[in-house]
């Protein structure tokens, strides 16, 4: 055999050995997309978590924030309309959160549409208008257009009401 044909016989191992390496760093990069998107699902799970245990695990801090929601804002003190502002800037914190590991592929759709539902539900308080005024120019701007579609998409209906006529709860 001749040093020509041991090059080509070179060259051709070396070349499986690049297509191999390929494939494999292709299946590192998908397994490592899925452990980001469950890391990240984890981390906005964990924080609503840790946000509803410590609303319902203080009684007092319960019974304000379901007034907050039943009650017209004109009808809260200045302070309690501060409280309530900033209870609800924690949950829209953890959803535009949310909405942003979707937008950057690290959420799958259907954990994104979950928290959604949630967020279309809360911006159904009369609460949630006063918030947005004031706390809008808080958010990125690809939320704010989230929520103000959300907030257009409603057409007059509630959006409770909208998801009882959708077979929602």
């Amino acid at each position: 055999m001749n040093w020509d044909a041991l090059g080509a016989i070179a060259e051709l191992i070396s070349a499986i050995g690049v297509i191999a390496t390929l494939f494999y760093l292709a299946i590192q990069v998908r397994a490592n997309t899925k452990e980001t998107r469950i890391a990240s699902t984890g981390q906005v799970s964990q924080e609503m978590n840790q946000f509803l245990q410590h609303v319902t695990a203080d009684k007092e801090l319960s019974e304000f924030w379901l007034k907050a929601l039943a009650s017209s804002p004109s009808q809260l003190t200045e302070l309690e309309l501060q409280r309530a502002i900033m209870i609800m800037g924690s949950i829209v914190r953890i959803l535009e959160n949310a909405y942003l590991l979707h937008l950057e592929g690290r959420m799958k759709d259907s954990d994104w549409q979950g928290y959604k539902r949630f967020a279309d539900r809360g911006m159904n308080s009369e609460l949630f208008p006063v918030y947005w005024a004031r706390r809008v120019g808080m958010h990125s701007s690809e939320f704010a257009h989230l929520v103000e579609q959300i907030i257009r998409d409603t057409s007059g209906v509630t959006l409770f009401h909208k998801a009882e006529h959708e077979g929602g709860t």
